[in-house]
């Protein structure tokens, strides 16, 4: 936009030198004093519309300051909701696998006595069949 407007103010000076060579060759030196005149009146829209122009340039670039403080400021609200987001989900599934955990755990200890139980079972088993075996021997 700052481009355009530059473009723009370059391509209208060079009008206007362009305008004045082609009137100082039209007139004579007697008609100098309205065109003088002229000039100065043509100056002071001149400056105006630089001045115009430089408050529609620094306008832009506070607006677009602006824009842009803002755009980080939501960028930097959503990078946060998400970590919180992927911390939250991360505590969740940690959770979640200390509950697996905890029961896988429960089960092999509940298998473990059983096994046990019965390893006991077998042994006792085992050592009668075997004392009475020797009896009948």
């Amino acid at each position: 936009m700052i481009n355009i407007l530059s473009f723009l103010s370059v391509a209208l000076l060079g009008v206007v030198i362009v305008l004045l060579i082609m009137i100082k060759s039209k007139l004579s030196n007697t008609d100098v004093s309205g065109l003088i005149s002229k000039l100065d009146v043509f100056e002071k829209t001149i400056g105006r519309f630089e001045s115009v122009l430089r408050d529609e340039i620094g306008r832009i670039r506070e607006e677009m300051n602006k824009a842009a403080r803002d755009q980080r400021v939501e960028q930097s609200e959503a990078f946060r909701t998400f970590g919180d987001s992927v911390i939250k989900q991360m505590i969740d599934i940690a959770n979640m696998q200390k509950a697996q955990l905890d029961t896988f755990s429960a089960q092999l200890g509940a298998f473990a006595k059983a096994s046990g139980e019965r390893l006991d079972g077998v042994r006792l088993e085992s050592s009668t069949g075997a004392k009475q075996l020797r009896e009948e021997v």
